[in-house]
């Protein structure tokens, strides 16, 4: 019999960015936004698992833990989506759980490519390895009604994490989605966390927006597609910076 678990969206900070948009004279220009850094903590009666720790500030994260009523020594497991550096510092606060991190990701994340090279932090990689890591190979379970997917695209090695719940699956989709609009593209706007409107043009028949940052766009395509495989629907898939998901708890 699966195991059904409460997802909690936790915000642990902001990550300020750039996005394309067009000015009114339909040129291309880029317009500052800010999103919240989201991890997610998976939780049943027995157990809580946590989804990315956030961008170094281990007090922040300690304390919106606690809040939600979550004690950094309740997990045992941490899955890592990737090694960028908003989604896998403070793993000092968790000395006695398991990492779970796709093996090409911690690959290339020790020699990432150069458009990504800033966004990986050797003291912070550093770190993760000096935990107990457990690198995985591909589509697996990790536990009791919850597996990871590599989703490459983002990154080489990104991985989704797919959860059991009382209203079916849902999955937790790392950065190959950062918001609604990247799953929902004929929204044609993002919504930051100012509340600041920005339009996006998508060209016609675009069944998803792929993330800014990105290392390959046919991977970002195949990956969308297969995650929109296993969660069934898109209103199961939940994105990684998307400033509504800020305290929301599903189902």
């Amino acid at each position: 019999m699966p195991i059904h678990y409460r997802i909690h969206c936790l915000a642990v900070g902001a990550v300020r960015t750039l996005v394309h948009t067009l000015d009114h004279e339909k040129r291309w220009l880029l317009e500052p936004a800010v999103f919240p850094i989201l991890v997610f903590c998976l939780e049943t009666e027995q157990r809580r698992i946590l989804i990315d720790t956030g961008a170094p500030n281990p007090a922040l994260l300690s304390n919106v833990l606690r809040q939600a009523g979550i004690l950094p020594g309740e997990i045992d497991t941490i899955i890592l989506t990737h090694l960028h550096f908003d989604h896998c510092a403070n793993t000092a606060l968790f000395p006695s759980a398991r990492f779970v991190l796709q093996q090409k990701e911690w690959e290339s994340a020790r020699d990432p490519v150069e458009s990504q090279r800033d966004l990986y932090v050797p003291e912070l990689i550093t770190e993760v390895g000096q935990r107990d890591l457990v690198l995985v190979e591909g589509d697996c379970e990790v536990a009791d009604s919850i597996a990871v997917h590599l989703v490459p695209g983002h990154t080489p090695g990104q991985q989704a994490v797919s959860v059991s719940t009382v209203d079916g699956t849902y999955v937790v989709a790392g950065d190959l989605f950062g918001t609604f609009f990247n799953i929902h593209p004929a929204v044609h706007q993002l919504i930051d966390l100012t509340g600041k409107r920005i339009p996006v043009p998508v060209l016609p028949g675009e069944e998803f927006h792929p993330p800014d940052i990105r290392t390959d766009l046919p991977d970002c395509l195949t990956s969308a597609n297969k995650l929109l495989t296993i969660a069934g629907s898109r209103e199961r898939i939940i994105p990684s910076h998307e400033p509504a998901l800020s305290g929301k708890i599903y189902p």
